[in-house]
């Protein structure tokens, strides 16, 4: 079985590697891109180059990517390479769109309507929008709440996910599209509040700072967790187990605040002098409250659970970041 993984030097592209080449009689191809580079799963894949055969394209160049495509012939697609940093929508939304979009569209063109390949799309939970809490947990059914106060990340990846039915109902695609939750765990670039927090208060630690500072945005909002690990094997099972032309959600179920996150990081941290300091730059506009999934569906299909705690994952990401900081590994 040939398997072929956009944006394989990514965070899910990455770990996904490290589940598939345990899977024997599979044949591993990666893209990767150079406009997102991830220092620590470029040098994680390059460990790996006997076992994953890479090659550069992006899916924002068409003609490279279809190239790779009529190549390699794959069975099964994962696409992971899309713009996952909704605060950094707001600055780039041409680059929202443009990943989650077009770069979507033209990997479902490269297919040539060969429904043969099975395709498997990362989506994200935030198309649900500004939910209440009445609304939790969101089953894949659950309504849109998106209005023009809704930031473009979400936007793209509601016009992202219409592109995908446009395809599956005009060529009759074999797609499966997986709406992420928060899906954090080690390798995780900076950008995202588990990795700043964590990398802060590691560089905190390897600098021994008596005056200890660390920077945050909103710690209000609230969100379902999953580790990396749990999730490309989630991605896994719906490629083999998964009905063609539905949407499952990719969540835990475990709801927790991003204040939770930072205080569940700094209890595995030795430091003790610290002030927490908000910082307006890493806030945004509009920030979705709550997000929860109902993930009932993908497991009565494909009997996934979850198996890494939510302390584990933030113990593992800290402990990432602490290796990190000493060897000067930033993105």
């Amino acid at each position: 079985m040939k398997v072929l993984i956009t944006h394989a030097n990514g965070f899910m592209g990455s770990h996904l590697i490290d589940l598939l080449i345990t899977k024997t009689n599979t044949k591993i191809y990666g893209l990767f891109s150079p406009r997102t580079p991830t220092l620590k799963n470029f040098k994680h894949l390059k460990n790996l180059s006997s076992k994953v055969t890479l090659r550069e394209a992006s899916c924002l160049n068409s003609r490279a990517l279809q190239q790779a495509v009529k190549e390699i012939k794959p069975d099964i697609i994962y696409h992971f390479e899309r713009f996952t940093r909704p605060g950094h929508a707001w600055d780039k939304p041409k680059d929202a769109y443009d990943l989650n979009v077009s770069g979507t569209q033209n990997l479902l063109a490269s297919l040539g309507g060969n429904n043969k390949i099975r395709v498997i799309i990362e989506s994200s939970a935030s198309i649900y929008g500004n939910v209440s809490q009445a609304d939790l947990p969101l089953k894949e059914t659950s309504p849109f709440y998106l209005s023009e106060v809704s930031g473009p990340y979400e936007w793209s990846v509601a016009a992202q996910e219409a592109v995908i039915r446009k395809f599956i109902f005009e060529q009759k695609l074999n797609i499966i599209v997986g709406r992420s939750f928060n899906i954090e765990g080690p390798r995780r670039r900076t950008g995202f509040a588990t990795s700043d927090f964590a990398y802060q208060i590691a560089m905190l630690e390897f600098l021994k700072d008596k005056k200890s500072t660390i920077k945050v945005g909103n710690l209000a909002a609230r969100r379902d967790w999953t580790d990396v690990r749990d999730a490309v094997k989630a991605y896994y099972l719906l490629s083999h187990k998964g009905k063609s032309g539905e949407v499952y959600n990719v969540g835990s179920g475990v709801i927790k605040s991003i204040n939770d996150v930072l205080t569940t990081l700094l209890s595995y941290s030795n430091i003790t002098n610290y002030q927490i300091t908000q910082d307006p730059k890493l806030g945004r506009p509009v920030d979705i409250p709550m997000l929860q999934a109902d993930d009932s569906k993908l497991k009565s299909t494909t009997g996934w659970k979850p198996t890494i705690a939510f302390g584990q994952m933030m113990e593992d990401i800290l402990e990432d970041w602490r290796e990190r900081v000493k060897i000067a590994e930033y993105d």
